[in-house]
């Protein structure tokens, strides 16, 4: 049958389905042959052996049988890419072969018990899924095997008759479940440097860890398997930066692979973590790995569990005199355990490897580095430099602060220092003194040396926990609260309004403890805001100017407009950091007053702007994910030990978890009868909405956090807070005296057809008539909202309170909204415009009287809020001003309109001055001021609408 579409991007999202009839047995294959003819040898492959070697291993014995007379471009789905503009693909890319690869479940079936699944019992070599459920449960989780044996030990587990009865015999039960990567140890040998231990290396084969990546069902319509380029527009002038695969490194890397290649990019993440948060100095250092194709949404969720652990890296402590030099021992061992670990990557960037994708299309990959998420004493480590170095560029410590970036350090200049130099380097002091003219760090065979296709330079993208957040904390907090006084921060901190859900500093910020990634957020929220008025004005805009830096890096969607835009805000900083200095805000560790801007980050965030073409947005560069992995792939499974020999017993039970999680998905699947390989092919399009059962089993076999409620499907308690009580009650209780006047004005309006109005002249006297005279109130509402860069994702929902004035708030509680006043502007993509600010005061129904039948305005949420002048932006804090807008007679200007004209919080901060006044507090801070700030800090997504 023939599809009609409409236009080129349905006829692009049919084809880009993985499992499109247009990518089903219909497609015709490409003959290996021919893939070859494109390859040079000289400038691909080491040797004619290793030419020969991937001929065999693409064309196989069975090649004469390929129809070769054309082939499958499959793109995997990209659209997100389709939604943003228009999208030219690599043409070429990513050929299909074959549709006999090895998925998921295929491998599944292949298991030497695969045949007493199929026959006998789906949950073998447990009884039951009853039995099953208990297994993974304990398997899975941190108790040791003392607990686990105590458990089956009760009478009560004991009556369940289980096939199991000790923690051993589980175990044993365990290794017999379909295979995952194995794990493998092998002691490196650091001769002739000798060690306390032998450092032992546990790793996995990393090739076989990237096809598990690949071939997983849950990333099927996630990954995306050619290079593209997003436009605004049909002219193509302004390119859009989302996805890795999006950007020019991976069209560069393209472009020297032969025609039809796949290329499949690697990101590695390693960083040493403690292994318990106990004391005792335990520290491991794992190495995990990525593939860059996945999407970035999925990626950057922990329970997506798109970050595999593939080794786990020697700590070794060498003997030897010079503390230095065992320095330089530990990061040779580093380099050396590298390239161990990932030798077959290195090969398969080479020569190609055949793999399968998760339908089942087998492709001819290869497998290049496309970054390295790390901090900054690992990023000089990766690129073989010593400490107070750039490890991007040329720059040294004493050129950090410099306003331009300096010439970038690559590849093969690394490596022609590190050949001219001509000492042996087993002679480690002179070998090491002699780097010091380059500024190397004495690692002579750095991991990446032969990996082809792979820049060290162009591998190390920003890296937004360390590089940002852990920026404010270090420095932009030292320079505020040395600015203004430490108690004079703590205080302003202290009486920043509450807002629900959000972190409030009560007792200040210069005593916090154990300060994580997420205060150090919150800090952020407010920097600029509290400083204002109190540090030099030059001041405020350097902090200012730094914070649209970091805010407009953080977006997950960049276009060449964006990235222009944040490399203007780090040049506005560099204008204006001399104010820093002048007040004598930069100080040491002693107290001392510094003239120097020697910070290594600051050097690094020269290198944010350039990196986005060639890498796409920091944002999807965090470590965040791989610090939380850091909790399943170490603490968890090190509790579970004896504390003896933690690496070997850490590496067990993550063979065991990944075994159950991949039993359990394939027992999911096989419940549902969804294996990829049954699934229905249709060539219509499938509707927006349509909910589709495969996506929905997938869904439920992920380990997933808390979800965000989507208050868009589901509807609020709707209970009333206060009983209902008539409008002049409402009024007092409130401290509302035109209450009864808004609402004739309000009820009038909408009866003669007047569209809505906020502030101005009422038109209807106070003493008109109303059709009812009592009311039903609520002291919250919930409010939520889309993405900015990604309508489709619902945000957390935010608290809005309207609570009158109690005990613990004796002027009450009122938070400020944004209100819709016309239907044409969208939130957040209009911003201001079509909105104005208000501080919400009461929400509210009505009541129709008793028998009386419902009338229009009876079942409608109403709310009271009071206007918001708003003033243009302050030039120092770039915020908008805003001053409490009054009638004539000297009350609030306020009005009543729909609770659906709520748009979001607006999180308005009050004017300190030079100093804040010591009669305000959290409670009272706003109710007691008249003038504001917007503070767009507050959250990202308001700031991208906003700013």
């Amino acid at each position: 049958m023939c599809q009609v579409f409409d236009d080129k991007i349905q006829l692009q999202r049919h084809r880009d389905q993985p499992r499109s009839r247009c990518n089903q047995p219909s497609v015709q294959y490409v003959d290996p042959q021919e893939l070859l003819r494109y390859f040079e040898p000289d400038a691909r492959l080491a040797t004619p052996r290793a030419f020969s070697a991937v001929y065999d291993s693409v064309s196989g014995d069975d090649s004469d049988d390929m129809d070769t007379s054309s082939y499958s471009e499959s793109q995997g789905t990209d659209d997100d890419s389709l939604a943003l503009g228009p999208t030219d693909y690599f043409e070429g890319a990513a050929r299909v072969f074959d549709h006999n690869g090895r998925t998921f479940m295929k491998a599944f079936d292949e298991d030497q018990f695969a045949h007493i699944r199929q026959s006998e019992n789906l949950y073998y070599p447990f009884a039951d899924r009853a039995e099953w459920e208990l297994a993974e449960f304990l398997l899975t989780s941190c108790l040791s095997m003392a607990d686990i044996n105590h458990f089956l030990s009760l009478s009560l587990i004991k009556g369940l008759g289980l096939s199991f009865y000790t923690a051993p015999r589980l175990h044993s039960l365990a290794e017999i479940l379909p295979k995952t990567p194995p794990w493998k140890c092998r002691v490196v040998d650091t001769s002739p440097h000798q060690t306390k231990s032998p450092a032992r290396l546990f790793y996995r084969d990393t090739v076989e860890c990237l096809e598990v990546m690949l071939s997983n069902p849950l990333f099927q319509d996630s990954i995306n398997f050619s290079p593209y380029r997003v436009f605004t527009s049909a002219q193509r002038l302004v390119r859009v930066y989302s996805e890795w695969m999006s950007c020019n490194h991976a069209w560069q890397i393209q472009e020297q692979l032969p025609v039809g290649a796949c290329l499949l990019g690697v990101t590695l993440s390693s960083d040493k973590t403690n292994v318990t948060n106990q004391s005792g100095g335990k520290v491991a250092h794992p190495l995990l790995m990525l593939l860059a194709n996945i999407h970035s949404k999925v990626c950057t969720k922990a329970s997506s569990h798109s970050f595999l652990p593939i080794a786990f890296l020697p700590i070794a402590k060498f003997i030897h005199s010079d503390k230095r030099m065992k320095g330089v021992l530990s990061d040779r061992l580093y380099h050396q355990s590298l390239d161990i670990v990932l030798e077959p990557l290195k090969i398969a960037a080479r020569i190609g490897v055949m793999l399968s994708d998760p339908v089942g299309h087998s492709r001819y990959c290869f497998t290049p580095l496309a970054g390295c998420i790390v901090d900054y004493p690992e990023a000089c480590m990766i690129t073989c430099v010593r400490g107070k170095t750039s490890p991007l560029t040329l720059a040294n410590y004493t050129q950090f602060g410099d306003d331009f970036r300096h010439p970038e350090r690559t590849k093969a200049m690394t490596l022609a220092q590190i050949r001219s130099i001509t000492i042996e380097p087993n002679n480690l002091v002179s070998f090491f003194n002699a780097c010091a003219n380059h500024r190397l760090n004495g690692v002579h065979t750095p991991f990446w040396r032969d990996w082809l296709l792979s820049e060290p330079s162009r591998c190390l993208p920003p890296e937004v926990l360390h590089l940002f957040h852990r920026f404010i904390l270090d420095h932009d907090v030292e320079w505020c609260t040395n600015a203004i006084g430490a108690e004079e921060i703590d205080f302003r901190f202290s009486i920043l309004q509450p807002i629900t859900g959000h972190r409030h500093f009560s007792t200040g910020i210069t005593t916090l403890k154990q300060v994580t990634w997420k205060i150090q957020r919150d800090l952020q929220r407010y920097l600029v805001v509290v400083i204002a008025g109190g540090a030099p004005a030059g001041m405020v805009r350097a902090v200012r100017a730094l914070a649209e830096f970091h805010y407009l890096a953080q977006a997950p969607v960049i276009d060449d407009n964006g990235q222009r835009s944040i490399a203007a805000a780090l040049a506005e900083f560099h204008t204006h950091k001399q104010c820093i200095l002048d007040a004598a805000a930069r100080r040491g560790g002693k107290g001392n007053v510094l003239e120097n801007w020697n910070i290594p980050k600051l050097e690094m965030m020269q290198n944010v702007a350039p990196s986005i073409p060639l890498m796409g947005p920091a944002i999807h560069w965090t470590a965040d994910t791989t610090e939380h992995a850091h909790i399943d792939f170490v603490k968890i499974p090190a509790a579970s030990t004896n504390n003896n020999d933690y690496e070997s017993q850490i590496c067990r039970f993550l063979d065991r978890y990944e075994k159950c999680r991949a039993f359990s998905l394939a027992l999911h699947l096989q419940r549902q009868e969804l294996t990829l390989s049954s699934l229905p092919v249709s060539s219509e399009v499938p509707a927006p909405d349509e909910d589709d059962p495969v996506e929905d089993c997938l869904e439920d076999s992920l380990d997933h956090s808390r979800p965000i409620r989507d208050y868009f499907n589901i509807a609020s308690c709707l209970d009333n807070s206060l009983r209902t009580i008539t409008i002049d009650e409402v009024a007092e209780r409130y401290s509302l005296p035109d209450l009864r006047a808004a609402l004739v004005h309000y009820i009038y309006r909408v009866h003669d057809g007047h569209p809505l109005q906020i502030g101005g002249p009422r038109q209807y006297l106070a003493d008109e008539r109303l059709p009812f005279e009592k009311l039903q109130t609520w002291h919250k509402v919930y409010l939520q909202q889309k993405a900015y860069h990604d309508h489709t994702t619902p945000l957390p929902s935010q608290t809005l309170n309207a609570c009158p004035p109690n005990p613990d708030w004796p002027k009450g509680r009122y938070d400020a909204t944004f209100v819709n006043i016309d239907d044409m502007a969208k939130w957040p993509l209009s911003g201001l415009e079509g909105h104005v600010v208000c501080e919400l005061r009461l929400i509210f129904r009505p009541i129709p009287p008793r028998g009386q039948p419902a009338a229009w305005w009876s079942d409608m949420f109403l709310v009271y809020a009071t206007q918001f002048d708003l003033r243009a932006r302050d030039p120092v804090t770039g915020m908008f001003s805003l001053k409490r807008s009054t009638r004539s007679s000297g009350i609030a200007m306020g009005d009543v309109f729909p609770l659906t004209q709520l748009r979001a919080l607006a999180p308005i901060v009050p004017k300190f001055g030079a100093v804040a006044d010591v009669r305000l507090t959290s409670r009272t801070s706003s109710s007691y001021s008249t003038h504001f700030y917007l503070n767009h800090f507050f959250e990202r997504e308001l700031f991208y609408a906003i700013k």
